[in-house]
């Protein structure tokens, strides 16, 4: 293990010495911060700690090339701070990887779910195929705000009824409600949570017909 104070020109130039797996560099100048580096070249940042069950795990930042020295001496200042917090971070990092994205949410929960009670659920079905995957359907659950949820149905109004826009939301607002419920990785808040139905005026005006005038005319008299 070397301790060092770790340099720009240190971090591009230093290479593993010939037959070691690795080598380990830690910076005195940023507590726990270590640069790790492989026999084929590639370095990377790592923050190494001790978790709050004493046992002594590394975290890893990125790449070497991908953050200059300033900026990962910066992102390890960051994750000691969530540590002081209680925070555990190679948890929050599993949990992340876990959420699901809108797609595979939809067709591996979701529409099973559904399929066995709800007589709708191929109207469910069809709303999502044809509203929302094509929108969101590569994005993660825990990515959607309500900013999108403005942008989905303003250009859903354009096409659709006051009615259809509001099932669609209707629907939307269930199923992060089930991701919530089934206590899906990443989700904790429903993004449609305050998020208004749109009035529906299902009032349509009718003028009588030529007879219907005469009748009202006799009466009158």
């Amino acid at each position: 293990m070397t301790k060092i104070v770790l340099t720009k020109n240190f971090v591009s130039d230093v290479q593993c010495p010939a037959g070691k797996a690795k080598l380990d560099v830690f910076d005195i100048g940023c507590r726990g911060l270590m640069l790790e580096v492989r026999p084929t070249g590639r370095a990377a940042y790592y923050l190494r700690y001790v978790d709050a069950r004493g046992i002594q795990r590394q975290h890893k930042i990125c790449d070497s090339r991908d953050l200059s020295l300033d900026l990962a001496r910066k992102e390890a200042d960051k994750l000691r701070a969530r540590l002081a917090q209680g925070e555990d971070i190679k948890q929050s990092k599993q949990a992340h990887q876990q959420v699901p994205t809108i797609s595979t949410f939809i067709h591996d929960r979701y529409l099973p779910f559904v399929q066995g009670y709800k007589k709708s659920w191929e109207c469910d079905r069809g709303l999502l195929k044809n509203h929302i995957e094509p929108l969101w359907g590569k994005r993660y659950l825990d990515q959607i705000t309500k900013a999108d949820l403005i942008g989905l149905f303003a250009e859903h109004r354009k096409t659709h009824a006051p009615a259809s826009c509001n099932r669609l939301l209707i629907l939307l607002r269930y199923m992060f409600n089930l991701a919530i419920r089934w206590e899906t990785p990443g989700i904790v808040k429903n993004p449609t949570t305050g998020f208004p139905l749109m009035k529906e005026d299902n009032k349509h005006e009718r003028f009588l017909s030529s007879a219907e005038r005469v009748r009202v005319f006799l009466q009158s008299r």
